[in-house]
C-alpha cells in the first residue's frame, strides 16, 4: 500500500470458506485485483495466464518440490514471467537450504520437473524401501549411486535364494567390477553438441553408471534423435565407455588402452571368481583377434596388441576384442 497505493489488493488462504476463496480467486483472474497475497494454497491447480510475477517471501523455508510448484504458477502464457525468491543473506541459511535455491535456479528449463524430483530426493534421502520413515543415507552418496547399491543387493540376495537362469548370450553371471579407465585422451563431450552444461551433466551422471552395453546402444539412439549425428569425440566417449563396461564383465580392477595395447590388470575379486581361470583366462589365450601377453607384476595382468590406422579404429578393436572375449564369440 506504501509502495504502489493504487494497486488492488487481494488475500487467498486456506481459511476462507470455499465460496469466498473461489470469489477471490475469480476476481483476482478476471482483473478486478492487480495484486493475490496468498498462502501455500496455490501450489496446485491454478492457471492464471495472466499472472506474470511471483514474490515468494522466505523462501528458504519452503522445499524444494515446493519451490517448483509455486515458480510453476506464473509464465503459463507467452508473457515473460519473473519469480523473486526472497531470503536472509546466504551466509545466515543452512547448507541445506542453500541447495534447495541452488537447485531451484539451476533447472529453469522447460521439462526440468524430473531432475528438480531426483535433486529433491538427494536432499531428503530415500527413506525406507517398504517404511514410513522419509530420511536416509541417498544424499552422502548420491541418488545413481543409491539406487546401483540396491540393485546389487537385490542381485545378490536373488543368486542367494534362486538358481541362475539361463542367460540370453554366454557371458559371466557373478557381478561384474567397476574398473578404473586410462585412455590417452580426454573423454567429453563437446558443448559445440550439446550446447546446454545441465544436460551434458546428467549424460555423463549417466554414461559413468551405465552397466551393459544395451545402456550405451539405447544412449546413442537418443542422442542422435535429439541432437543429431555426434561428433568423433563422443563416439570415443562412448567406445571407451563400452570398454569399461566389458573389462569389468572380466573382472578387471583396471583397464589401459593407449596407441598399441589395451591391458587389463586383475585384483582379489577376479581370482575369487569360479569361472576366471576355468573359463576367461582360456578365452582370452584362445581368440583370434590379437595375441595375449602375461604381465610380469604383483597382480595378475594381460595385455593385447590392438590394430588401427587412427585413433577410433583402435578403439573400436579394443571394444570388440573385450566383447568377443566376453561372450566368447
Amino acid at each position: 500500500e506504501e509502495i504502489v497505493p493504487e494497486a488492488k489488493i487481494a488475500v487467498g488462504h486456506g481459511q476462507l470458506r470455499e465460496h469466498l476463496l473461489e470469489k477471490v480467486m475469480l476476481d483476482f483472474m478476471h482483473g478486478k485485483y492487480d495484486v493475490l497475497l496468498a498462502t501455500m494454497i496455490i501450489e496446485n491447480g491454478l492457471d492464471i495466464p495472466n499472472v506474470n510475477t511471483m514474490i515468494i517471501n522466505r523462501a528458504d523455508r519452503f522445499g524444494l518440490a515446493q519451490l517448483y510448484q509455486l515458480r510453476g504458477r506464473v509464465g503459463r502464457s507467452s508473457e515473460q514471467a519473473y519469480a523473486y525468491l526472497l531470503v536472509p543473506p546466504m551466509h545466515k541459511l543452512s547448507s541445506l537450504a542453500q541447495k534447495r535455491l541452488r537447485a531451484i535456479m539451476d533447472f529453469t528449463d522447460l521439462g526440468s520437473g524430473y531432475k528438480v524430483a531426483l535433486r529433491d530426493l538427494e536432499l531428503r534421502g530415500a527413506g525406507n524401501l517398504l517404511g514410513k520413515e522419509q530420511s536416509g543415507f541417498v544424499q552422502s552418496v548420491g541418488f545413481e549411486m543409491y539406487t546401483r547399491i540396491l540393485d546389487e543387493a537385490v542381485q545378490e540376495m536373488r543368486r542367494g535364494v534362486t538358481d541362475v537362469g539361463e542367460q540370453k548370450e554366454e557371458g559371466p553371471t557373478s557381478r561384474p567390477t567397476d574398473p578404473k579407465l586410462d585412455v590417452d585422451f580426454d573423454l567429453l563431450i563437446p558443448s559445440a553438441y550439446i550446447p546446454y552444461e545441465l544436460e551434458r551433466i546428467s549424460i555423463y551422471h549417466r554414461l559413468v553408471n551405465f552397466t551393459s552395453i544395451e545402456q550405451t546402444e539405447a544412449l546413442k539412439e537418443e542422442l542422435k534423435d535429439r541432437f543429431g549425428t555426434f561428433p568423433p569425440e563422443l563416439e570415443l566417449f562412448l567406445l571407451a565407455i563400452d570398454i569399461k563396461i566389458l573389462a569389468g564383465r572380466l573382472f578387471a580392477e583396471r583397464v589401459i588402452v593407449n596407441a598399441s595395447k589395451i591391458k587389463l590388470i586383475f585384483g582379489e575379486h577376479a581370482e575369487k571368481e569360479e569361472t576366471f581361470f576355468s573359463e576367461l583366462i582360456p578365452r582370452m589365450m584362445n581368440q583370434k583377434m590379437a595375441p595375449v601377453h602375461f604381465l610380469n607384476q604383483k597382480n595378475l595382468g594381460v595385455e593385447f596388441e590392438i590394430k588401427g590406422q587412427d585413433k577410433m579404429e583402435r578403439m573400436l578393436f579394443a571394444r570388440n576384442l573385450l566383447h568377443n572375449i566376453v561372450y566368447n564369440r
